[in-house]
């Protein structure tokens, strides 16, 4: 670490808008980063508000366009927006968009079939017509997956069968309540067959429907083929990983699949150095806080500062070089 003494912007203190997702308290996890993170900014005088209408798709065009100072959200999302493609093609690149701090929270991509159906490959249900009830995940990988295996709403319905969303929810829902809503009821009754869609620790209101339907159904999890994993790897969706045994019940071994990009503190260029420099300091100094939730987030020096396709902020680059952590350069694997 250096001795190099803390740069202090002239007048800390002032509003910050932290754009975030869903209401506080409801663990989500870019709102449960916002949370750890708000405290030592309130603690350094700054008056942090968490906006909770930025979440999903609308966190980065938050940022980009001065509604928030600055935002937790996923990187892979983060990079199509910096570059304007997918969801962001029709917007261009929102190329003022740069990074604080990287977040590790382990999240896989995740195919699994209720053990009732009978399917043992999803290539199968094209194969033998099968009708089968699918539920798939938002994001850009699960669409590969489903276009790698042949499976469309079109087709899919002409054998009898269901291509559902997980996350069929309006553009700009009224803010949920802290307890669950009764939503995605086919998780406890048993009407699926597939689910394609992010897995990860914690009974959250994006992944739920796994630990019910698992607690419930006997699930089987199906590896990701080696040339779909390098497929989407290529796309920048993630790299190659496994589903760790017994996160849920029904993973009785580690199953080959892709592993997620972290999560991403950001804010716009346009944000002082001194000030970026000051709230990536404040970052690093509840970085143990970040594994007492009930998430296994962590931060880490060796990949804090790592190049994951967007550009730091110099008062983000300038606090680390002050600390000796690495900057740029690839991530380290894992």
């Amino acid at each position: 670490m250096s001795d190099s003494p803390e740069q202090v912007p002239a007048a800390r203190g002032g509003a910050l808008s932290f754009a975030g997702a869903s209401t506080v308290g409801r663990g989500t996890p870019w709102g449960t980063i916002c949370e750890i993170v708000a405290r030592p900014m309130r603690e350094r005088g700054y008056d942090v508000n968490i906006e909770t209408g930025s979440w999903g798709l609308n966190n980065g065009r938050y940022v980009s366009d001065g509604r928030a100072e600055l935002g937790a959200w996923s990187m892979m999302w983060l990079r199509y927006a910096y570059r304007g493609i997918g969801n962001y093609a029709d917007e261009g690149p929102r190329n003022n968009l740069r990074v604080l701090a990287h977040i590790n929270n382990p999240a896989w991509a995740a195919i699994a079939v209720n053990e009732e159906s009978g399917i043992t490959d999803l290539h199968e249900i094209v194969a033998q017509r099968i009708p089968a009830r699918i539920w798939v995940g938002a994001g850009p990988a699960y669409q590969e997956i489903l276009d790698f295996y042949g499976l469309s709403t079109e087709l899919i319905e002409s054998f009898g069968g269901t291509i559902g969303s997980v996350h069929d929810l309006p553009e700009d829902p009224d803010p949920a309540p802290i307890d669950e809503p009764e939503f995605r009821p086919w998780a406890r009754s048993g009407e699926f067959d597939v689910i394609i869609d992010s897995l990860y620790a914690g009974y959250l209101p994006e992944n739920h429907h796994w630990h019910e339907a698992s607690i419930l159904w006997n699930l089987k999890f199906l590896p990701l083929p080696d040339e779909l994993t390098d497929l989407l790897a290529e796309l920048e969706l993630g790299e190659r990983g496994w589903l760790p045994h017994r996160l849920i019940r029904g993973l009785w071994v580690d199953v080959p699949t892709l592993i997620r990009p972290p999560d991403v503190i950001y804010v716009s260029a346009e944000m002082s150095d001194e000030l970026a420099y000051d709230l990536t300091a404040a970052i690093d100094s509840v970085r143990g806080e970040f594994r007492q939730t009930h998430l296994p987030l962590s931060y880490d020096p060796a990949n804090v500062g790592a190049d994951y396709g967007v550009p730091l902020h110099p008062g983000a680059e300038s606090y680390y070089r002050s600390v000796g952590y690495p900057i740029g350069g690839p991530p380290p694997r894992f």
